[in-house]
């Protein structure tokens, strides 16, 4: 099981690699197919390694039902790329693909609480880290 999560991490990082190849050469639609495989990709490792880890199946249900809404916010962050110009959908897309990680952090939250409060031997060591990245915003 943990091979199958770095292969599938592996191949994320990699198509995650793509995207940003195909922004950089202006290829908008290839980014976009790159991004949502990216996305698949980092959500199957998700799946594997913190669903075989955990003994409550509620918080593994909890994981999985966030990671549709997180998805769906990667599609619509690449979505707003491929209407630039047109400002009123790309506001659109923007606050959509915001609601939607929202709505995913918060069941991700959920499923970590489950997960520790059904004993999984989980520890908050790098908690700390949580608070770096707005101070390089």
């Amino acid at each position: 099981m943990e091979a199958a999560v770095y292969v599938f991490s592996v191949l994320s990082f990699l198509s995650g690699l793509g995207t940003a190849i195909f922004y950089q050469i202006d290829r908008k639609k290839a980014a976009t197919a790159a991004k949502m495989i990216a996305a698949a990709l980092f959500c199957i490792a998700g799946v594997i390694g913190f669903c075989g880890r955990v003994q409550s199946t509620d918080a593994c249900a909890v994981l999985l039902a966030g990671l549709f809404p997180a998805v769906a916010g990667d599609w619509f962050l690449a979505k707003k790329e491929l209407v630039a110009g047109d400002e009123k959908r790309d506001y659109l897309n923007f606050a959509l693909g915001v609601i939607s990680f929202a709505v995913a952090q918060t069941l991700f939250i959920a499923a970590f609480i489950l997960a520790t409060a059904s004993g999984g031997n989980y520890s908050f060591e790098f908690l700390p880290l949580a608070f770096l990245p707005p101070l390089f915003a």
